[in-house]
């Protein structure tokens, strides 16, 4: 149970990050560091929605994971929730010590979102507005929460990275007792998803032409948003559902190919087979994030 856990939590942070990485919206004009701490300050889009981001600014890997991370623990949910259940959705197959297969055991009991404080970050980022004005709010970070059937409970924290904590999977005690982070809220899985996609389809429907960014919508048309924010609710909506019909392609291909392992399947494997057949997934969800980029 737990390496089906743990599998799932490597994979689906190097797809959040490869996820960030390809569809990034932040540019900073100056960046200042303080040992493991940085100061940003913002940087003028225009009409861009999405930018490449800076790997000449963040060289170093944990570096790199904290700014791809910062203030987008919203995007691990409401990006990684298909993959993340489906990797999960696993059927361990028991084995007798006779050697005869026995009927699959489901491996977790719930999946489940919560919203949280943190506390005690061991990485500070001070990140200034484009006029100057210094961002003092205290945000509310979002996590996944995973109890096994053995009853064991853990979080996995894609977006941690921000503030210095980079495993993405974590006992539950830890993250909230030793760590002391606080619960503010708990849903159920998918609630951050389907909350994001409603507000994309407002701002689609609404249809009110206003002078802004330009955002193309799922017909590949343009439309004019009213503001910047909005631009980027529905440009993510694009890129999510995007996500998630390659994670439903792989599967379907998965169950018409022997020689392809369903995802369920691939977080069974033995680590150095689970690298092997990680990588193979994860070039394939970013080669077709970066086409639909270089069409943009």
């Amino acid at each position: 149970m737990r390496r089906t856990l743990f599998q799932t939590g490597h994979v689906t942070q190097a797809a959040f990050y490869s996820y960030r990485e390809n569809v990034y919206d932040k540019i900073f004009s100056e960046v200042h560091r303080d040992g493991k701490n940085f100061i940003l300050y913002e940087g003028e889009y225009g009409s861009r929605v999405l930018v490449p981001f800076n790997n000449t600014q963040f060289p170093e890997k944990e570096d790199k994971e904290a700014l791809l991370s910062y203030s987008a623990c919203t995007y691990a949910l409401i990006v990684m929730d298909r993959l993340i259940s489906n990797l999960l959705h696993s059927m361990s197959i028991q084995i007798h010590p006779t050697g005869q297969s026995l009927p699959p055991v489901e491996v977790v009991s719930e999946l489940s979102e919560i919203c949280c404080t943190t506390r005690n970050h061991s990485r500070i980022i001070t990140f200034y507005h484009g006029n100057g004005v210094l961002d003092q709010l205290e945000y509310q970070h979002q996590v996944f929460y995973v109890r096994l059937k053995n009853e064991e409970k853990y979080i996995i924290d894609l977006a941690g990275a921000q503030y210095g904590y980079y495993a993405p999977v974590i006992w539950y005690d830890t993250y909230f007792k030793t760590l002391g982070h606080q619960v503010l809220k708990r849903s159920p899985r998918g609630d951050a998803r389907e909350s994001w996609k409603r507000k994309a389809r407002l701002i689609q429907e609404s249809l009110i032409p206003k002078e802004s960014a330009k955002c193309h919508d799922q017909h590949g048309q343009q439309r004019l948003l009213g503001s910047p924010t909005e631009a980027l609710v529905v440009t993510h909506q694009r890129y999510v559902d995007l996500f998630n019909e390659c994670v439903n392609m792989w599967e379907e291909s998965a169950a018409r190919n022997d020689r392809k392992l369903s995802l369920s399947a691939m977080v069974e494997l033995p680590q150095s087979d689970f690298q092997r057949r990680s990588v193979i997934f994860l070039a394939a969800l970013t080669a077709v994030i970066q086409r639909h980029r270089a069409m943009d």
